[in-house]
């Protein structure tokens, strides 16, 4: 038995940046393969790092010794993804497959 509080999610699994992430596949509505002459996506083209706001738009979501991002790396992939009307795809390096993620809430935090 699970308790009332916690919830199970469908993610698709992308790698990027040396992490693994999960996307909630309510808000994706399409993969891609960015390989040369295959088709372009219809939205704005963003690596995933940056769109979390890990890098500057120039890097690969890794960051040396300073912190700086480095140099862009190959994407071969891409996820469109869509939530609140807009739509973004998001350059990984590759796509995983799916899971369900187990959600549950935080305990209260002490002194809040």
């Amino acid at each position: 038995r699970m308790p009332l509080t916690v919830a199970v999610a469908p993610v698709l699994l992308a790698r990027d940046g040396g992490a693994t992430w999960a996307l909630p596949v309510v808000h994706v509505r399409e993969t891609l393969d960015l390989e040369p002459g295959s088709p372009r996506p219809d939205a704005p083209l963003l690596p995933l790092a940056a769109a979390l706001g890990l890098e500057g738009p120039e890097g690969d979501g890794t960051l040396d010794a300073r912190g700086a991002g480095a140099a862009p790396a190959r994407r071969p992939e891409a996820i469109v993804v869509e939530a609140e009307g807009r739509r973004i795809a998001l350059a990984v390096h590759a796509i995983v497959g799916q899971a369900e993620l187990v959600v549950k809430p935080l305990p209260r935090l002490r002194g809040a």
